[in-house]
């Protein structure tokens, strides 16, 4: 089920928690690969939930991901060429996730290494005395 897609842009802000997440990803990269189905055939070959297969390609529409095609009331949809993951992610207001998640994350190391200092210090010194 997985390609080099799926692994190369596993960690793209578009498929962050806010964005597209994992699932998302994991329709995003299927749905590449296997154009013009339903919503009921994917569900069938992925294991997600149609529920959440609508989800996700309401957001991939208003990124601008998806194309629609309707045949007496059956839709099928399919990634359009060349898609611009970058883009869908500032439109989807996950564009820098992952920068400000490490910058945070580097500050809460930083934080804690210096607790943890100061608490060794300081029981040190009650050992001591």
């Amino acid at each position: 089920m997985f390609d080099s897609f799926y692994s190369k842009n596993m960690n793209h802000d578009l498929f962050r928690w806010k964005g597209l997440s994992k699932n998302g990803l994991r329709l995003f990269a299927f749905m590449r690969r296997n154009p013009g189905l339903t919503i009921s055939q994917i569900a069938n070959n992925t294991g997600l939930h149609q529920k959440t297969i609508r989800r996700k390609i309401s957001k991939m529409k208003s990124a601008g991901l998806i194309t629609t095609n309707s045949n007496n009331h059956i839709r099928n949809y399919s990634i359009i060429d060349n898609p611009d993951i970058d883009r869908a992610a500032v439109i989807l207001g996950t564009a820098g996730a992952g920068e400000r998640q490490r910058v945070r994350h580097q500050q809460e190391r930083k934080a804690w290494r210096i607790k943890q200092k100061f608490f060794k210090n300081n029981i040190n010194g009650i050992i001591t005395n």
